[in-house]
């Protein structure tokens, strides 16, 4: 009412709190299955087949999987849409469970897999080496688990945690140009600098 009825200004206010920035809410919504696959398939910049059918094919099997996770892509189970939406108490808790959690966990590993996701025929696959090179400095092994860490998950991981995963590029070897060395004997010569 002190704004003349505007909007603007109760929006500007509600989204400046600090309230909206907490730490507590940072990460806390589970993704619905459609954010979690296509979102997946975005962020790693999965390539569908070029061929037209065999990409409709892929597309049928992800709206397939997606509506193994209890959300089937266009056909709601009411007008109010999916009990994630507005179930209370659980809301978006209810995309996951045991069952789902399994199948969220199966995609992701069969898409990083060298077999790859089949799709009936056509298969997708995450390019681990195209999408490791996206960041600004992949031969570092702690300048790429900074940048990795900081786009895949919501919340900062602690020391420990990146320790674990040096660990892993590192297969037990204890410099890190084995890891500098491992990435550019990797590398495709169409992707050398």
């Amino acid at each position: 009412m002190a704004n003349n009825f505007e909007v603007v200004p109760v929006l500007r206010k509600l989204l400046g709190s600090e309230h909206f920035f907490d730490k507590v809410f940072t990460g806390c919504i589970e993704k619905s299955p459609m954010d979690f696959l296509v979102g997946s398939i975005q962020q790693f910049a999965v390539a569908y087949p070029e061929d037209l059918s065999d990409d409709l094919l892929c597309s049928v099997i992800i709206h397939d999987f997606m509506s193994g996770l209890a959300m089937n892509v266009l056909n709601p189970p009411s007008v109010a849409g999916w009990p994630a939406y507005y179930q209370a108490p659980k809301y978006h808790q209810l995309w996951i469970n045991p069952s789902s959690l399994s199948i969220r966990d199966g995609l992701v590993d069969d898409m990083n897999s060298s077999k790859g996701l089949r799709c009936n025929g056509p298969i997708i696959h995450i390019d681990v080496i195209n999408f490791t090179s996206r960041f600004e400095s992949p031969a570092d092994i702690n300048a790429l688990i900074d940048e990795s860490t900081a786009l895949l998950f919501a919340v900062k991981i602690s020391d420990r945690v990146k320790g674990k995963l040096k660990g892993i590029l590192l297969s037990g070897e204890q410099s890190e140009h084995y890891w500098t060395d491992a990435w550019r004997n990797t590398r495709t010569p169409q992707m050398k600098k």
